[in-house]
């Protein structure tokens, strides 16, 4: 998953990557702000091994987890990564 745990960085909306899962049909995304408990700024699905941030808080750390669904039932969720967004 990219950004790597731990990471900072510049731009106000990066885009997340993830690496492709056979068989799947989506990717469910959670994004949270100041703790893997903290606020749910979103919660969302897509077809493509990436999703590009909403607009994000300068200073602030966010904790991000995927997991992929076939077309009967969906993964286990991975663990919380986080990223903190610094405006350069």
């Amino acid at each position: 998953m990219r950004p790597p745990d731990g990471a900072v960085v510049r731009v106000p909306q990066p885009l997340l990557k993830w690496d492709a899962v056979q068989n799947t049909v989506r990717y469910e995304i959670q994004i949270r702000a100041k703790s893997a408990s903290g606020t749910l700024i979103a919660n969302t699905q897509t077809n493509k091994t990436e999703f590009r941030t909403p607009p994000l808080k300068n200073l602030t750390a966010y904790y991000w987890r995927i997991r992929a669904c076939a077309p009967a039932k969906c993964q286990a969720w991975s663990p919380y990564q986080s990223f903190t967004f610094r405006a350069p």
